[in-house]
């Protein structure tokens, strides 16, 4: 049995049957209860984010990483690709000692741009337009202009091989800190990259501990100096981050080998000098991978080993935060091995569990081991949550795994800047791994459930009171489990005893949105327009009026090709007052020759809006490609724009039986330039060799139905309270009726041009209903206005 919905409204899973309900809101009986508290635990990490895989011009890779809301991006930058030593100006050969290297140094930050000491014109020109080759297909610049766009900080990992800077005399020392320094001030002053790695995995066969020191220390040195030159020069308050020691395997035994090393000389320079005020690094980073089976709990288990050691070794200094630059159920030899994927229930479920884990025993930073599914060591990473085309330039991406999809929900729960809370399950729900979370900005509150069993939780009540949300506030539940991928399972309210009731299925995870500030009712806007489209034979073909609106693929024949549009003319608001944004669709898959369960189609959200549904056709519908041919590779995908036209909102999966599902919307409204909106769905080819014929997603149409054709569900925040005209007392003072929300305190202000406000007096409403009587007025009350601002919770 899956997830239910208690409240009739949009679910992910298509194929419940009503008889199979174990649903009930409210209930008396709580047999399994989780309990959400308010006391602050820590703040949630400071990173969330990927290791990178291709990111070539043209491709859709941005918007898939704006899709998966990760906050740190990770990136190989080789140095022999980057400056091969070949390239270095010919100068080291000035440096034979400690006062020549001193002095070099000294030149060289007091002018970075000298092209004597640097060879810009090379280094500048291959970070524009190198191709990164190997296991990643990259063009620097252009992965660094896309991701700083999206707000994502960068960790650069520039390996420092023996092969690459052999000697250890003062010449290759040389060698060494200049093109650290040259790339660290580079991206500095282009990309406000803070963050640096100068070996991975020493452990596996490295350079021996004092080698690995001395190269540490120069790298160490040079970027520090970097960065604190490019914010002399650019007026900029960029914090230069070493992470190490990047090691591999397990944390327990590589902390009292290179860990204890790195912590130890933590204070010591690549001159052998102690200085209390120089820090070799800020951050202890590692990696780490479950092993067969993988065991969730052992990763905060050693998370905790590490803090413990870092305290002891630092003490009285405060430790090192701990950082994981790679994690992930398996690492990619060991899938390798085996026929499961990120899409096999045991697998992405301990996915939830391991990063709940971590999350839990206070990582500072944690990044996914990674974003696609490239080509290594011979063998595609089935550790990507990404399928993706390792074979033609621009190495699209196709698809997103049900790891990727909890990544994303992981994200959008557990962004920085938030408040991670204590929650707590009784006995009978003990096996549920829970986070919880407030965003001060988003004014919401964030409860993420994994069910890592292959047992379902029956009847769990979510007791949401001591979060003190509003009455018959709504939430909304997204899942990923067989039948939802990332999707909204529940969209129900809390009514008056703050709770909600549901069954979780096995092996699955939830994340709860929980709007905090009061709500008005939600409203519902029905679709102004929709429309299918035909590719191939089809294209010039007009389907205006159809009751079901279908969205198929085929391998072999185009004309098979369809999509579908779909328009809402939304009512002007402020975004800041749209709590919650879901597309609501009734659905159910056409046909499954192929035996699936379900059916998937991806939904974007597009910036076109001049289109008519009794003239669109394929061949002049916005963000289609034409001709197209058929056929199971990423080459026969047609969507056109992502990222600049078109934006990947969510995966609409249907079953054989008609069901409501919800995609949430709300980012994609609160940036809309327009009250019209508009989406695209299409269903296209998610991996290598992905034959969908005869599978189709069937949508209800407006004109199928008034009552579940495609609608908007908005909520907004509560309005302001109106205010009843003053009246005048004899004692000068005046009263009036603030109609508000029970429970909550208002600021009386008054302002006599309706921009400078002065405040009068706070009240509390506790009735909903309250008579305000203001005892100390103006002086004069004519031309006067007034009003009622609600405190924040």
């Amino acid at each position: 049995m899956e997830e239910t919905n208690p409240k009739h409204l949009p679910l992910c899973a298509a194929r419940f049957r009503v008889a199979l309900l174990v649903i009930m809101l409210h209930s008396a009986v709580q047999a399994n209860v989780v309990t959400v508290e308010t006391n602050v635990l820590a703040p949630t990490p400071t990173v969330v984010g990927y290791d990178s895989g291709h990111f070539y011009p043209a491709s859709n890779t941005g918007d898939w990483w704006r899709y998966s809301g990760v906050t740190g991006a990770r990136i190989f930058v080789a140095p022999g690709e980057m400056e091969p030593s070949s390239e270095f100006p010919s100068v080291d050969g000035t440096v034979t000692n400690q006062a020549s290297f001193l002095s070099l140094k000294a030149k060289v930050r007091a002018n970075p741009w000298n092209t004597n000491y640097l060879n810009w014109s090379y280094v500048t020109n291959r970070f524009a337009t190198h191709v990164l080759t190997g296991t990643d297909y990259i063009v620097v610049d252009y992965a660094l202009s896309n991701l700083m766009q999206l707000g994502v900080q960068v960790v650069i990992d520039a390996t420092c091989t023996t092969s690459e800077f052999p000697d250890t005399n003062w010449s290759g020392e040389w060698d060494l800190w200049q093109y650290y320094y040259q790339q660290a001030f580079y991206l500095g002053y282009a990309y406000n990259v803070e963050r640096y790695q100068m070996y991975n995995e020493p452990d596996g066969g490295g350079p021996t501990g004092t080698n690995y020191l001395l190269r540490l220390q120069l790298a160490s040195d040079a970027i520090q100096s970097a960065i604190a030159d490019v914010n002399t020069m650019y007026g900029k308050s960029l914090t230069p981050i070493m992470l190490a020691p990047v090691t591999a395997g397990n944390v327990t035994s590589t902390y009292d080998t290179w860990g204890e090393l790195v912590v130890t000389n933590r204070h010591i320079n690549f001159l052998g000098q102690s200085n209390a005020d120089f820090w070799l690094i800020q951050k202890y980073d590692y990696h780490q991978y479950g092993g067969t089976p993988s065991n969730p709990s052992a990763f905060g288990t050693d998370l905790v080993y590490l803090e413990d050691q870092l305290s002891a070794t630092m003490s009285p200094e405060t430790p090192f935060p701990a950082t994981i630059t790679e994690f992930n159920v398996y690492d990619g030899s060991v899938f390798n091995g085996m026929s499961s994927t990120l899409d096999t229930p045991t697998n992405y479920s301990s996915f939830g569990a391991i990063a709940v884990s971590l999350i839990q025993n206070a990582i500072n930073e944690i990044y996914c081991f990674k974003i696609s599914q490239t080509v290594g060591a011979g063998y595609l990473a089935k550790n990507g949550t990404h399928y993706v085309d390792n074979t033609n330039a621009p190495y699209n991406i196709g698809g997103v795994t049900k790891g990727g999809e909890i990544w994303r929900l992981i994200n959008k729960g557990f962004a920085p800047g938030r408040n991670r809370l204590n929650c707590v399950a009784d006995r009978s729900a003990s096996v549920l791994n829970l986070l919880a979370s407030y965003d001060p900005v988003a004014q919401r509150y964030y409860l993420l459930v994994v069910n890592n069993t292959n047992v379902a939780e029956s009847s769990v009540t979510f007791n949401l009171a001591n979060w003190n949300i509003p009455t018959n506030n709504y939430v909304l539940v997204e899942g990923v489990n067989e039948t939802c991928y990332g999707a909204g399972l529940m969209f129900t309210n809390i009514g008056s005893a703050s709770s909600v009731t549901a069954t979780q299925g096995t092996n699955s995870v939830w994340l709860f949105t929980v709007p905090a500030y009061p709500q008005q009712p939600p409203q519902v806007i029905l679709a102004s327009a929709n429309a299918q489209v035909n590719d191939g034979t089809n294209k010039n073909v007009n389907y205006a009026s159809k009751t079901n609106l279908l969205v198929e693929n085929n391998s072999t024949n185009a004309s098979y090709r369809s999509a579908a549009f779909l328009q809402f003319q939304v009512p002007a608001f402020n975004p800041t007052n749209l709590q919650l944004a879901l597309l609501t669709l009734s659905a159910s898959a056409s046909a499954s020759t192929n035996g699936s369960a379900v059916v998937q189609a991806y939904v974007y959200g597009i910036q076109s809006n001049n289109w008519s549904e009794n003239s669109l056709t394929w061949a002049n519908a916005p963000n289609l490609a034409q001709g197209i041919p058929p056929g199971t590779v990423y080459t026969n995908n047609f969507v056109l724009g992502a990222g600049s036209s078109s934006f990947l909102l969510g995966q609409l999966v249907a079953g054989s039986s008609p069901a409501q599902y919800t995609i949430d919307v709300t980012s994609f409204l609160k940036n809309a330039t327009s009250t019209n909106v508009s989406f695209l769905l299409a269903r296209e080819v998610r991996f290598y060799g992905d034959a969908q014929d005869g599978d189709g997603v069937s949508i209800v149409s407006r004109e199928g139905s008034s009552s579940t054709g495609p609608r908007l569900q908005l909520v907004f925040n509560v309005g302001p309270p109106m205010l009843q005209f003053p009246q005048t007392n004899s004692s000068g003072a005046f009263s009036f009726t603030l109609v508000g929300t029970a429970g909550y305190s208002y600021n009386i202000q008054n302002s006599t041009n309706l921009v400078n406000w002065n405040l009068l007096e706070t009240v509390a409403d506790t009735t909903g209903a309250t008579n305000i009587i203001v005892n100390n007025p103006p002086v004069s009350k004519n031309g006067s206005f007034y009003r009622a601002v609600l405190q924040l919770p």
